[in-house]
């Protein structure tokens, strides 16, 4: 028996929420001619094979993480943050959604007052094709004037940088939080490494405890 959408559909309960992305998909489309990923409405997607996959991580305030920056919180000391909107192409977009980005050796540039991210990396969209964007492109960022103005001044004066901690859906809208921090000292990269390992430690403790 050809196991189509409708199908498994029903088999997981999503009925007539089942939300149908890519071209020319129907409702007995068999599941193995999928090449896009089927995504309801609560986040999680249901893959081409069928199968369900992994439920996008969300945080407490509603946005969905697509990629988080953990070693700027390692190497500086977080000063200050800012959330702030992205100018991106419809691949960028579509492959965000997948959530192929990272935030590996990325940074924030400000000048002439405008902020840009630099090195951060959106894979290509296969099926974009020519239409494709650059994955490392360097990518506009959306903020306020006179925020961005009292950054700049602020990393002038007191030779601070700024870093990207999070790229993130907010509803429909891509957005990343960026960061004015200061470098740490290697005494104080030491000093996380060992709080981390002291709150793995607590926890290993009290799940021990509760068994």
């Amino acid at each position: 028996m050809i196991k189509t959408i409708a199908s498994r559909a029903r088999e997981i309960g999503w009925g007539d929420r089942f939300v149908q992305k890519g071209p020319n998909l129907g409702w007995n489309t068999p599941v193995e001619h999928l090449e896009l990923a089927q995504v309801d409405p609560g986040g999680a997607a249901l893959d081409y094979r069928g199968g369900m996959a992994a439920k996008k991580k969300q945080s407490p305030d509603g946005r969905r993480i697509i990629c988080e920056n953990r070693r700027a919180r390692h190497n500086y000391h977080i000063l200050d943050t800012m959330e702030v909107g992205l100018v991106l192409s419809g691949s960028e977009v579509k492959s965000l959604r997948a959530g192929n980005a990272s935030l590996i050796d990325s940074y924030v540039r400000i000048e002439r007052g405008e902020m840009w991210l630099v090195g951060a990396h959106i894979a290509e969209y296969e099926q974009a094709n020519r239409y494709n964007h650059e994955s490392r492109a360097t990518r506009k960022l959306l903020a306020k004037r006179s925020e961005i103005d009292s950054w700049h001044r602020k990393i002038r004066e007191k030779g601070l940088t700024s870093v990207p901690l999070q790229l993130h859906f907010k509803g429909s809208w891509v957005k990343a939080k960026v960061a004015l921090v200061k470098g740490k000292a290697e005494y104080d990269k030491r000093d996380s490494l060992r709080e981390k390992q002291d709150k793995r430690d607590m926890a290993r403790a009290l799940k021990d405890r509760s068994r």
